[in-house]
């Protein structure tokens, strides 16, 4: 099974796929990209527009908040390097990290996580 949410982000007009699939050849067949069982993520054409795919197995035993925010920080790596912008130091980071939050929050979004939190 497949589950996917197209997102776009005005700041960069950037096209983000979300995908969710416990199947490598499903994705593959669908969209002409290959994954590790865990998931993955690449920027390539979907439908004439260049977009980055962050894939994910939610259903794999090994998978946690981790490999979502390792993905999503490729995610943001990706986009960055498609824009030209050069990968930031520790002094002048504060775009990219705002972006890697942006990704995080719309993937927990599009994969239907929710963030428990204590007050």
């Amino acid at each position: 099974m497949i589950r996917h949410r197209k997102v776009h982000n005005d700041v960069y007009h950037a096209e983000f796929l979300f995908i969710d699939s416990d199947s490598e050849e499903q994705v593959d067949k669908k969209y002409g990209v290959t994954f590790n069982e865990l998931g993955g993520c690449v920027g390539t054409e979907v439908d004439d527009v260049w977009t980055i795919i962050v894939m994910i197995n939610s259903k794999h035993e090994e998978f946690n908040i981790g490999t979502l925010a390792h993905e999503c920080g490729h995610a943001t790596s990706l986009l960055f390097e498609f824009i030209g912008a050069q990968h930031p130091t520790w002094k002048t980071d504060e775009p990219y990290q705002y972006m890697l939050a942006w990704t995080v929050r719309e993937a927990m979004k599009a994969y239907g996580f929710k963030l428990k939190t204590k007050r």
